[in-house]
């Protein structure tokens, strides 16, 4: 089958029969969506034309490296790592290898990660103002701050401390 006659399948021909029985629907929030087709094409310019990777990816080593400077700090076992503008913490564990790529089995991650210690370090984080996707992902963009950062990493250590004084970690 030709695209064009893929489309036509999709598309309305006046038809009651057609139109209501035969015609397959295809529905999404967004279609035909001028906003959302703006912000895309503005998005994909910013990409093409300023440093935002780069500018995410420094916000987020400078993340990475102060929550494992709150490790070394607390005393408390656990790493941070990650690609690019992703940091990932990992309570109870020592890395092997670096923070970029540790060898980490799914396993392991699994099993120091559990779904308790998830939810605690996202509610002990939320408590200090700072919101984490399931405890278990910190997503930075090119928005983020130095001074942002910064209370991220004050916030961690407050929670990682919290979570140590009520014997979660």
């Amino acid at each position: 089958m030709r695209n064009d006659e893929i489309m036509e399948m999709m598309s309305f021909r006046g038809t009651p029969d057609w139109d209501n029985h035969r015609r397959i629907g295809q529905g999404g929030t967004f279609n035909a969506n001028p906003p959302t087709a703006i912000a895309g094409i503005i998005g994909l310019k910013m990409i093409a034309e300023q440093p935002i990777n780069e500018q995410a990816n420094a916000m987020a080593s400078r993340l990475k490296s102060g929550l494992n400077k709150v490790f070394k700090m607390t005393g408390i076992p656990g790493f941070a790592y990650g690609i690019s503008s992703i940091v990932n913490p990992i309570l109870g564990l020592e890395p092997t290898g670096d923070y970029e790529a540790p060898v980490i089995t799914y396993e392991d991650r699994r099993a120091a990660m559990t779904s308790k210690r998830t939810g605690f370090l996202t509610k002990a984080m939320l408590t200090h103002g700072v919101h984490v996707m399931g405890g278990q992902v910190f997503m930075v963009s090119s928005a983020h701050t130095n001074d942002q950062i910064d209370a991220t990493i004050v916030a961690f250590d407050a929670s990682l401390r919290d979570l140590k004084a009520e014997g979660i970690v």
